[in-house]
């Protein structure tokens, strides 16, 4: 039994860290470090929630023979369960270049042929969502995702995702979702917030989450209403991983029961630590570090 199960992308990344801000085109830029990390949505949640003492597993996009390796490795130190990735020979597997600066991140990666050459990750397994007791499950994976959410609902386990409209089903029968504002501002450019929201809580069985950086937290079901809240203010140091981060901490919540405001808190909470530290989710706390920085305000 395990109490997460994270499904969707797994990848490997190439994160630069470079001083000052993004440079212009034509012009020189200092790379002060250099690191190759596994990333993708379910690998940053499963990180971030095995390092809060939760036992977890993954599962999601199929990886090449460099690429998994590296990842098995990364996994195995942080005690995340990699029995359901599946290796494939001669495919080299997704992978992206990151680029970290003082005015946020820049992504550069292959994804499009990813999802445009057909199926290129695993199908669930009932087994593993039957032994799970929570999971984050990324909608990237078109059907595969919906069907993971469909076992959830038939082994009656909580589930949160991410970044999709609301008629899906994954979405429908979410117990929690988290829309960033990068998905709103791509698939809704101009729309009215309130609005937006208004029509997610109605499609919604559970908690709506509507994320936008170091601004306000917008949150809320059908049942509650709409609540808002005021993330601390912190110095980021890199803010590559956060929202992954926070659907991590609303994880975390489901997990154990607690009401909307506890659970957005801590979620907010868990996800400026690691801005704090970087770069991504290879610093994330403890929960007893997290706890004591909710208790104090300080790292």
């Amino acid at each position: 039994m395990k109490d997460v199960y994270c499904y969707g992308l797994v990848e490997l990344s190439s994160i630069y860290t470079l001083s000052g801000k993004f440079p212009s085109a034509d012009s020189y830029k200092e790379v002060e470090r250099v690191m190759e990390v596994p990333g993708g949505e379910a690998t940053n949640a499963a990180v971030v929630l095995s390092r809060l003492g939760l036992k977890t597993k993954i599962a999601g996009t199929w990886l090449g023979e460099d690429v998994y390796h590296k990842v098995k490795i990364y996994f195995d130190r942080e005690n995340v369960d990699t029995s359901s990735l599946e290796l494939k020979t001669k495919y080299t597997g997704p992978r992206d270049l990151v680029f970290v600066s003082e005015d946020g991140r820049t992504v550069f990666g292959w994804f499009g042929k990813l999802w445009s050459q057909g199926r290129k990750w695993s199908k669930p397994k009932q087994a593993d969502i039957k032994n799970c007791r929570v999971a984050c499950l990324d909608p990237f994976m078109f059907d595969e995702s919906d069907e993971a959410a469909r076992l959830c609902v038939k082994y009656k386990k909580k589930y949160v995702t991410i970044d999709e409209k609301p008629g899906r089903y994954i979405i429908k029968n979410s117990d929690a979702v988290v829309i960033s504002n990068e998905f709103i501002q791509r698939e809704y450019p101009g729309a009215d917030i309130d609005k937006l929201f208004r029509e997610y809580t109605k499609k919604c069985k559970g908690l709506v989450v509507f994320t936008s950086g170091a601004d306000k937290i917008t949150y809320g079901s059908i049942r509650t209403g709409k609540k808002v809240f005021k993330p601390a203010k912190i110095e980021a140091v890199d803010t590559l991983g956060a929202g992954d981060t926070f659907r991590a901490g609303i994880a975390f919540g489901l997990l154990y029961n607690w009401d909307d405001d506890k659970t957005v808190v801590f979620a907010g909470m868990l996800a400026a630590m690691v801005c704090m530290s970087g770069p991504g989710v290879t610093k994330s706390p403890s929960l007893k570090q997290l706890n004591n920085y909710i208790k104090t305000g300080r790292v």
